[in-house]
């Protein structure tokens, strides 16, 4: 054989046991083709509940704090406002993580404007019902705040 052919062969051993290796450690690293879900759009809040014992304020209702809060999402950008009144606002990202118990759950990253301020949390949604709580990663007894989308 002359020293093309040879040379050839070699590379092409080289190049299969290099597929062969990466064929061995990426089903560890496969995609699953799972998205969260799409939560833009507006939202108003109904309630926010804590761990401690159900009272006059817990869960925390408009009706019971005198307080109207909506929360908007767009593409990427967030706002949150108290009686029409601004109050924070920033940029998010959502993903996927996997919870204490091994189960895929929602997760968002609020980042706050003029702050290094991220914050957070986990979200489940259900027809128009948002609901972000701590609990969804498995921790027990943080509570969790209610939205519901707001119509037009």
């Amino acid at each position: 054989m002359d020293s093309y052919v040879i040379t050839e062969m070699k590379t092409i051993k080289s190049r299969l046991i290099l597929v062969l290796c990466m064929a061995a450690f990426l089903p560890g690293c496969k995609k699953t083709g799972l998205l969260p879900p799409d939560i833009r759009g507006g939202w108003v809040w109904l309630s926010t509940s804590n761990d401690g014992a159900p009272g006059l304020l817990n869960p925390l209702t408009p009706s019971n704090s005198g307080m109207i809060q909506s929360l908007s999402l767009t593409d990427s950008d967030w706002y949150l406002s108290r009686n029409s009144v601004a109050v924070s606002s920033g940029t998010y990202t959502t993903s996927l993580a996997v919870n204490n118990q091994g189960n895929t759950i929602n997760r968002i990253n609020f980042h706050h404007a003029n702050s290094q301020t991220d914050s957070i949390s986990y979200y489940a949604i259900s027809k128009d019902t948002l609901i972000f709580s701590y609990d969804y990663s498995g921790s027990v007894g943080s509570g969790a705040t209610v939205y519901i989308r707001a119509t037009l």
